[in-house]
């Protein structure tokens, strides 16, 4: 039973930061890309690289949800795989304000910088 609801959630919290970085890259990029051109605006640096990370992030979330898929739905207990789900749910959880200061620092700032120079 523990593997099983180590799985979901690895299932459940990898597929929630795939949607989230996924919207991120194929929305609010593109948006931030396009006010940039409307200024004549240079990019910064963390914000040209936010696809490339955010497309590291998609195929991690999705690697971690895989890991739970594979403790879910295992008919046999693999004690190596549910101490690799503990971790990668305790990794998501200490390093999740982590991912979420990089994405306002690369995101969120440049906006105020527009702003400031208006």
């Amino acid at each position: 039973m523990k593997y099983k609801v180590v799985g979901w959630l690895d299932i459940v919290f990898g597929m929630i930061g795939a949607l989230q970085q996924s919207i991120m890259l194929f929305v609010v990029y593109p948006k931030m890309n396009n006010l940039y051109q409307d200024f004549s605006g240079e990019l910064p640096v963390q914000t040209k690289m936010f696809p490339y990370l955010t497309g590291l992030g998609i195929i991690l979330f999705a690697g971690i949800a895989f890991l739970g898929m594979k403790l879910a739905f295992s008919k046999t207990s693999h004690e190596k795989l549910f101490k690799c789900g503990v971790g990668v749910l305790v990794g998501m959880l200490a390093l999740g304000g982590i991912g979420i200061g990089f994405s306002i620092f690369s995101v969120i700032m440049p906006l105020y910088s527009i702003t400031s120079g208006i």
